[in-house]
């Protein structure tokens, strides 16, 4: 296994010892899961993504970034902050 793999493991029985400890309901996967958007949708995930718009952006305007990649940063931060309302217009 790799090192992503190995991580990715330990954090992941890290924390179902975790939610075990607390007595709660929740599965594992819920659990980690429901932390992991959290943390991206947060505080910290919305101060990574404006760190990462501006200096794409101003990558971009020295140009030592194409402008396509900064549009491609653009879009992904859209479509992740944006991916509640997304899902609730493709529902109806």
């Amino acid at each position: 296994m790799n090192l992503c793999k190995k991580i990715f493991f330990l954090l992941m029985i890290t924390l179902s010892w975790e939610l075990k400890a607390q007595g709660s309901e929740e599965t594992v996967f819920t659990g980690t899961f429901g932390r992991i958007y959290e943390a991206i949708t947060g505080d910290l995930g919305v101060t990574l993504a404006s760190i990462a718009l501006a200096v794409s952006g101003i990558m971009a305007a020295f140009g030592a970034l194409r402008w396509l990649y900064f549009v491609m940063v653009l879009l992904g931060v859209a479509i992740l902050f944006g991916a509640d309302d997304i899902v609730a217009w493709i529902r109806g």
